[in-house]
């Protein structure tokens, strides 16, 4: 997505990534192609869920308590087993990450404390902690392989919360993360700090899903100034058919009561079908070129 939308002309000043997604942000800034990612993504998770084999562990979501409250709690129970704040995500929504036993008695004690959600992940392993250490060699290894360049926009990095530019500090920046918290809730803030605010946030929500629209409030809270533009990629097969959209009138009307202002999606086929003019004619788009880009649903490729 990021890819596309560069090519069209919409360049980034800055880029950031949660985990994984910092791959991506630093594929579409030119630190490495896109064939390279995929070699690295494809290694670390290799790597990952090996080390989950060695150091047994897994992750809960711990909602309504403050990045304090938590890690105090994560201090207070690691002893001999060890549970520690993985993702930062937002000021009160806080991912653990450690060995079983110790994520266990966090969650009973993060329940006692006042936590409004305690949420178990179903993950393979306790990731961002230091039960991810078996998988840093051979991540290191693969990093020193390949030339990473200076990028062209600057990466807000998720284990410091900072920009950097250069190859080396990249290298350093991916294999701490496999061990560190994600400081993404500091990265966001950081950006609005430096002066940087989104234009627009693009997400694939599913109109008819609650969970897709609390992780948007979520996102909204998470960046308090933003003003609700959202490009969300609805899904166009099913409607292609009738004669009158009724169905997308009733999901935009429910994306309207969220704040959401603007709307992207894929009409791939339909770019000349009538589903398209109907829409178009109903006012659901002003424009079939307003953002000069095209995305794809989840059943075709870009």
């Amino acid at each position: 997505i990021g890819h596309s939308m560069i090519e069209k002309g919409y360049t980034p000043d800055i880029v950031a990534g949660h985990s994984l997604g910092e791959y991506s942000a630093l594929v579409d800034s030119g630190a490495f192609d896109f064939s390279t990612g995929l070699e690295l993504v494809k290694l670390r998770a290799e790597s990952m869920q090996n080390a989950g084999k060695v150091n047994q562990g897994t992750m809960a979501a711990i909602i309504g308590l403050s990045y304090g409250d938590v890690n105090n709690l994560c201090d207070e129970i690691s002893t001999e087993k060890i549970v520690v704040v993985a993702n930062y995500n937002t000021k009160n929504q806080i991912v653990v990450s450690g060995h079983i036993e110790a994520v266990g008695n966090l969650m009973i004690s993060a329940k006692e404390f006042g936590a409004k959600m305690v949420i178990p992940l179903n993950v393979s392993g306790a990731f961002h902690s230091p039960l991810m250490s078996p998988a840093r060699e051979a991540l290191a290894d693969k990093l020193d392989s390949i030339q990473i360049s200076d990028i062209h926009y600057p990466l807000y990095t998720n284990v410091d919360a900072k920009p950097i530019t250069k190859g080396e500090e990249i290298k350093k920046s991916l294999i701490r993360q496999l061990e560190s918290p994600v400081q993404w809730h500091n990265v966001i803030q950081k950006m609005i700090n430096d002066g940087s605010e989104p234009e627009y946030i693009y997400a694939p929500i599913d109109f008819d899903n609650k969970k897709d629209w609390d992780e948007w409030e979520l996102v909204k809270k998470a960046v308090p100034r933003f003003d609700g533009h959202l490009l969300p990629n609805v899904p166009l097969w099913g409607y292609e058919d009738e004669s009158d959209p009724k169905v997308f009138e009733k999901k935009i009307e429910a994306a309207s009561s969220h704040g959401v202002n603007c709307f992207l999606w894929d009409w791939y086929w339909y770019e000349d079908g009538p589903f398209l003019q109907k829409c178009l004619e109903k006012g659901y788009l002003k424009s079939t070129n307003k953002f000069g880009f095209v995305f794809s649903s989840r059943r075709h490729s870009l």
